[in-house]
């Protein structure tokens, strides 16, 4: 089987939804002799921008808040993309701590915004997805500290260096627990944004 990955990965290459790439071009460069870790990230690349296209287009203007938010799982997509492509040690360092700092600040939106406005919605409708919140809560939080984890262990450049015959199978492994973590968050603003919004039309 041959596997491809994107390259000259630039924002402009995206369309106005943000997810899928406009130019099939990136995906014309094939790559011989993919180690397992490698094929894996190319492959939940591909599967996570389809999925934030999927989001942003189901949940794009439903609020401002939660569109800002999908923005931001965009944007941090576009840059975990970048990674696979960097070229030399430098580059690999600006990519990996830019895409670090983004996911941090998607996680904290998330956690001190986001839930915190679906968990009002469910207490203010009483319609059982309070409970929702509750089993899907835990989940998060545990996606939450692999993140970190990560982003401590990839700090800085000298972190980069002393951890990097990891980096792949540390990338790989952390977009397999991202991917789980946007099918939860999405399932929260289904059943605890979305529902309501029906109710209130």
């Amino acid at each position: 089987m041959k596997y491809y990955r994107p390259v000259d990965l630039e924002l402009d290459d995206f369309d106005h939804r943000g997810c899928r790439p406009a130019k099939q071009r990136l995906y014309c460069k094939e790559l011989i002799g993919l180690n397992a870790a490698e094929t894996a990230i190319s492959l939940q690349v591909d599967s996570m921008l389809e999925n934030c296209k999927t989001a942003q287009e189901r949940w794009g203007g439903t609020h401002e808040m939660i569109d800002r938010w999908l923005a931001d799982r965009q944007t941090a997509l576009i840059s975990y993309f970048a990674i696979q492509n960097a070229q030399g040690e430098e580059e690999l360092n600006k990519h990996l701590q830019i895409f670090c700092q983004q996911l941090v600040d998607y996680v904290s939106e998330g956690h001190f915004e986001i839930y915190e406005q679906l968990f009002r919605e469910a207490k203010e409708f009483d319609d059982g997805g309070i409970d929702v919140a509750r089993a899907l809560y835990p989940q998060i939080e545990e996606y939450t500290q692999v993140i970190l984890d990560f982003n401590d262990k990839y700090i800085s450049a000298d972190h980069v260096v002393m951890n990097k015959d990891s980096l792949k199978e540390d990338l790989s492994a952390l977009g397999e627990k991202m991917t789980e973590r946007f099918e939860v968050e999405d399932q929260l603003i289904e059943q605890l944004h979305t529902v309501h919004k029906k109710v209130i039309a």
